[in-house]
């Protein structure tokens, strides 16, 4: 939940800023601290990056700080989701007024309402100008793999993200966008599309990652050469598939739709990051990165499926 902080000068008895914080938030530091911090670190010369300062704000704070005057902070709203803290935090700001437009006290540089500080178009074109021929300062550079634990960290983040109310409800506006607009490779080949011949070519030569030391039990066979291909057409010849024409229940719907969040979730979860694989007697399931160790001990990826009777 959301609340919104205002900061106020106990000298002139006014507000010098508006904002809002969250409650949960994981750093021990509260959001409205955060102005006093950064204010001390400007003065000790310990921020690079000054454009992106609200001086307004920092000298404000300075002038304070030099007269051992504490900051008194007002907490006029609680307990708000983040739309409703974006409202009242507007509200708020166009009451008091800004300074930079000669209307209030508050040393807001934006209108507020979004978080962030809103660029006209004129910013916008000089931050591109400046920006403009200048090589990205990770160019050329190989970023190192990340380690298990933090694969899992990221995974189980993405994760939490995913069951949340707000994860959710991406999902689904992003998934309404998609409704009734074609994938964009839809009738695309390698011959009349550039980008698809392109990745083609970039996959030549390459094995699939799940298909290595891995070869099909049917790859060069025939019907004719195998006894077993031969029994399947053989028995498959004239039958009509007992399902032909039918559509499941379930098609079309999410795996929380068809069993439940709680089953759902507990069958994401056991799927995530692992393979089977088998030493041709037993099958067993691992965590994809272990697939190396036991390919030294002699397993192969794939499951072993039940003969038939």
């Amino acid at each position: 939940m959301y609340y919104i902080y205002e900061l106020w000068n106990p000298i002139d008895n006014e507000p010098i800023y508006v904002g809002y914080g969250k409650h949960n938030r994981k750093t021990v530091q509260p959001r409205y601290k955060d102005h006093i911090r950064e204010a001390i670190k400007y003065k000790n010369n310990q921020i690079k990056n000054i454009q992106k300062l609200n001086m307004y704000k920092i000298h404000v704070i300075l002038q304070l700080i030099e007269k051992n005057i504490d900051i008194e902070y007002r907490f006029p709203y609680e307990n708000l989701t983040y739309e409703e803290a974006c409202v009242k935090e507007k509200e708020l700001i166009e009451y008091y007024g800004r300074r930079c437009i000669k209307t209030g006290s508050l040393t807001n540089i934006d209108a507020g309402g979004r978080g962030g500080r809103i660029l006209t178009e004129e910013t916008r074109k000089k931050i591109s100008k400046a920006h403009k021929g200048k090589p990205s300062h990770l160019k050329g550079q190989k970023l190192g793999s990340y380690s298990n634990e933090r694969r899992e960290a990221i995974s189980e983040g993405v994760q939490r993200f995913n069951d949340s109310e707000k994860g959710k409800e991406i999902r689904k506006r992003s998934n309404e966008k998609k409704k009734g607009k074609p994938s964009w490779n839809k009738g695309k080949t390698k011959e009349n599309c550039e980008r698809v011949a392109k990745y083609a070519e970039s996959k030549k030569g390459k094995s699939r990652p799940d298909m290595i030391r891995k070869t099909p039990w049917n790859k060069g066979k025939t019907k004719e050469t195998d006894t077993r291909l031969a029994n399947v057409s053989k028995t498959m010849k004239d039958n009509i598939p007992w399902n032909k024409g039918l559509t499941l229940e379930s098609k079309g719907k999410t795996y929380e739709e068809i069993y439940g969040f709680e089953k759902a979730k507990k069958m994401k979860e056991s799927r995530r990051n692992t393979a089977w694989i088998n030493n041709g007697q037993e099958n067993k399931k691992i965590k994809i990165d272990e697939i190396q160790d036991w390919n030294n001990k002699g397993w192969v990826q794939g499951r072993l499926m039940p003969k038939r009777k």
